[in-house]
């Protein structure tokens, strides 16, 4: 079944809902996402967490010493434990500059793994407008869990996770849907039918409303036990895609990442082959991923 993001990318571009980065804006947004990092990152320090680069950001780290060219974003992952205690001390560290929306913290999430917004910015997408969540600026840090040893389990543990998953963001479209979102959706039959398709799932499911899925699923993900394999559950390939020996990640390394140095994966190349098979090799236009945004304002003159 098509996912909701591939499907959103067969629609074309010159699209009059979304809103068009210029390259002044993306560089500046760049900017400001990596001092971000610098500020969690300096917090993560302090308590001694681990904290590096994921997905995107360290296939951008590999290739390009820094950000994709056209990325407008930044994803951070974490050991669970670690990732546990960055959220219980962010209100004392980072609340300052930053709001964070997370599964099973004070404020009801937006998704399945932790969001860390700019306050004084906005960063507003599609699916999210009319939405009570943040709309700033962000960055994503996942969290690194520990997998099951026993095979039969890990692979039962992934295909619930994945089901739960499914549920989570059709409940999110159906408790939060706009009527833009809904417009766009409806330009091919693609689209269409995948959008229906979670609206209807959704709706099934609403009986529990879309944060108590967030906390449900996230408590579900969690194995206190530790052995060979770890997983990233909210990562571009879900819970069974990302499973991946503890060795490949742990201990991370430095990387260049624009004009600072991150950490990223030990076996930086096993784990990007893994994501995305020939990670050097530059996707067309038409298979770049890209956020779908209708407003964005940095708080500078760049982005009026």
């Amino acid at each position: 079944m098509l996912g909701t993001r591939n499907a959103m990318n067969s629609i074309s571009n010159n699209s009059d809902i979304l809103h068009k980065i210029d390259e002044p804006t993306r560089k500046q947004l760049q900017r400001e996402l990596v001092q971000m990092y610098i500020d969690i990152e300096n917090v993560c320090k302090q308590h001694q967490l681990t904290i590096m680069l994921a997905g995107g950001s360290a296939l951008g780290a590999a290739r390009h010493r820094g950000f994709i060219p056209w990325d407008d974003d930044l994803d951070l992952m974490m050991p669970r434990h670690d990732y546990d205690i960055l959220l219980k001390i962010f209100d004392q560290s980072l609340s300052q500059k930053y709001e964070l929306s997370a599964p099973n913290t004070l404020n009801k999430p937006k998704n399945l793994f932790a969001k860390i917004y700019k306050k004084g910015t906005e960063f507003l997408e599609l699916q999210d407008i009319g939405t009570p969540f943040p709309h700033g600026i962000f960055v994503d840090i996942f969290p690194i869990e520990n997998v099951p040893n026993n095979k039969f389990i890990r692979t039962v543990k992934g295909i619930l996770s994945d089901v739960l998953s499914y549920i989570t963001v059709s409940v999110f479209y159906f408790q939060y849907g706009n009527l833009t979102f809904k417009k766009y959706m409806s330009k091919n039959k693609q689209t269409k039918r995948n959008y229906q398709l979670r609206v209807a799932i959704g709706s099934l499911f609403s009986f529990i409303p879309h944060h108590t899925w967030c906390n449900f699923f996230d408590r579900f993900v969690r194995t206190k036990a530790t052995g060979k394999y770890v997983s990233i559950p909210t990562g571009r390939k879900h819970y069974r895609g990302e499973i991946i020996e503890q060795s490949t990640l742990f201990p991370p390394v430095l990387a260049d990442f624009e004009d600072h140095q991150g950490k990223v994966p030990q076996d930086n190349n096993t784990y990007l082959t893994n994501l995305y098979g020939n990670y050097m090799k530059i996707p067309p236009i038409e298979q770049r991923e890209q956020h779908y945004i209708v407003k964005i304002d940095l708080g500078s003159n760049l982005n009026k």
